[in-house]
């Protein structure tokens, strides 16, 4: 029993280069050494699984990589880009929602003289259609430029994120 075969190598070389089945000689010193018969077992099972793992592989073309590397950069590119613009956007909807904030703010005495006059007045309405004309025409005057703002202000972000939205389509 030999523990160390100077063939060993050659057996495992044979094995993985596919020149075992072709050499009688190498397949018969393997057969005799317990070493090499070990090895060639062994050297075997490898091979059948590194053949088995390289047909799974599909290595994708040249001009795909390519592309796919293209498009990731101009994707990185664009979001490098847009980044400010996010930023922009928090700022100008947080100083929307301020503005408007303040609109009512400043407003909110003129609708308070608005809802104070409809409530002295209310019992002096007649059930006619003019006087309740009247008053609503003139609740209407005192709070409609307040409101119409009110509304520009809210929606004008809205209708800018929605813009932008539809542009990147």
């Amino acid at each position: 029993m030999n523990a160390d075969c100077p063939r060993e190598f050659d057996v495992v070389q044979a094995v993985f280069a596919g020149r075992l089945d072709g050499d009688d000689e190498m397949r018969a010193h393997a057969r005799a050494c317990d070493t090499c018969g070990d090895a060639l077992l062994l050297a075997s099972v490898l091979r059948a699984d590194r053949d088995a793992a390289l047909g799974d592989v599909h290595v994708p073309a040249a001009g795909q990589i390519w592309w796919r590397a293209a498009i990731r950069a101009r994707l990185e590119a664009t979001t490098a880009a847009a980044r400010p613009m996010t930023w922009a956007h928090g700022v100008a909807g947080a100083c929307a929602t301020g503005l408007t904030i303040g609109i009512i703010g400043l407003a909110r005495p003129t609708l308070d003289r608005a809802w104070a006059w409809l409530g002295d007045h209310a019992g002096t309405i007649s059930p006619d259609g003019v006087a309740m004309a009247e008053l609503v025409s003139a609740v209407l005057q005192r709070t409609l430029p307040f409101g119409v703002a009110a509304a520009c202000l809210l929606l004008a972000p809205v209708a800018l994120y929605l813009a932008l939205t539809a542009e990147g389509k």
